[in-house]
């Protein structure tokens, strides 16, 4: 079943699909928060953000189950307001208050991907509404990331947590408009598409291109330092970076599958790769600085191809949601492996770290659409 979702419908589902990346994108702020707030260490800051991450991803699995025969609009509104009442509970000075809302936040956004991605998986161009939900992810987050600073001058360390309510209590407006896209038919598709071992190959592949992005950006700063890059530049070169998504984003909307999906998503890995190569092993200045600006393009042209790929080999939407899950598990524990990496071997290492996680979904997604491609040939000719 497709649908054609339009006007404030087609607004609610970009919102809702991109308030699910909040954590992540607030993520410098919460671990500053948590810091300053109840004098926590940076590591134990780092824990506390990867379990919110962790959550969200564990939630996503639960409620994916459930895909084709949860309404989506209830799912939606019944997330957001959690996830409202969850941030207003972080204002508590009480720590132990705090971590409970931190991951009941997780678990709550974890429904609302569920939602978002369960309707995506059904509209007709599933790879394009990807894009717009990556566009307003860019300009929903980059107005976030500027206000943040501004409002933690006035009220202190909680103005994250201010900004955060204001992007969910939007999400509890534009809730009401989702569309239900209950497909109780699809509970059996779900069932064993999810087992599949393309639709699994597609999965692990986002899981390695996601450790990679933390590692690449995790030690950023370090790697800064040693090419001459100062701080204030640094932060320039971020959201140079985070902007990049819009025109990607367009570009995808615009492209469509002409080009079929496995090589947009070859070219964005062979992109990342280059960035890799070109922030931690090869050249100077100058390559640290283009190739920290184009890390989220590449990501960017990946992820919708991906959701693409995945809605039509799971026409239920489950296995397009458990791809944010997995997703969100490389951003929790991309950190700690590039950490240990870093300890052994120094920054060139993790450079090599980001590369070989970036080969080895290359082979796993041309695998997974060839054969996904082989079966229904052969289904249409039986």
């Amino acid at each position: 079943m497709s649908y054609e979702i339009k006007g404030i419908r087609k607004i609610a589902l970009l919102y809702t699909g991109a308030v699910v990346w909040t954590p992540t994108y607030l993520l410098p702020f919460n671990i500053e928060e948590s810091m300053a707030r109840f004098g926590l260490s940076e590591s134990t800051a780092g824990w506390l953000a990867s379990a919110v991450l962790l959550c969200l991803a564990l939630s996503i699995i639960i409620f994916g189950r459930h895909m084709a025969t949860l309404n989506k609009r209830t799912g939606a509104l019944a997330a957001a307001a959690l996830a409202v009442l969850s941030t207003c509970a972080m204002f508590s000075h009480n720590f132990y208050v705090f971590v409970a809302a931190k991951l009941v936040l997780g678990a709550a956004l974890g429904v609302s991907c569920v939602c978002a991605y369960g309707v995506i998986a059904h509209v007709k161009h599933p790879e394009k509404v990807a894009a717009q939900v990556a566009v307003a992810m860019a300009i929903i987050f980059s107005c976030a990331m500027y206000v943040v600073p501004i409002v933690n001058v006035k009220m202190g360390n909680i103005g994250v947590d201010a900004v955060q309510l204001a992007v969910v209590v939007a999400a509890l407006f534009f809730g009401a408009f989702m569309h239900p896209a209950i497909n109780a038919s699809e509970e059996n598709v779900a069932k064993d598409a999810i087992k599949s071992s393309d639709v699994r190959g597609i999965l692990l592949s986002a899981f390695f291109i996601y450790v990679s992005q933390t590692a690449l950006m995790g030690f950023a700063a370090e790697v800064a330092a040693t090419r001459g890059v100062e701080a204030e530049q640094l932060g320039i070169l971020f959201m140079v970076n985070a902007a990049f998504q819009l025109p990607v984003g367009v570009a995808v909307n615009w492209l469509g599958d002409r080009f079929g999906l496995f090589k947009p998503i070859a070219f964005g890995l062979a992109l990342l790769i280059a960035c890799s190569l070109g922030m931690y092993c090869v050249g100077g200045r100058w390559a640290f600085l283009v190739a920290t600006a184009l890390v989220s393009a590449g990501a960017t042209l990946i992820a919708p191809y991906m959701v693409g790929a995945l809605s039509q080999m799971d026409t239920s939407g489950r296995s397009t949601a458990t791809c944010a899950s997995a997703i969100n598990l490389g951003l929790a524990v991309g950190p700690a492996i590039a950490g240990m990496v870093f300890s052994m071997a120094g920054l060139r290492a993790v450079g090599w770290l980001s590369v070989g996680l970036l080969v080895v979904p290359i082979f796993l997604t041309s695998v997974a659409i060839r054969q996904f491609k082989s079966r229904h040939s052969e289904a249409a000719i039986a």
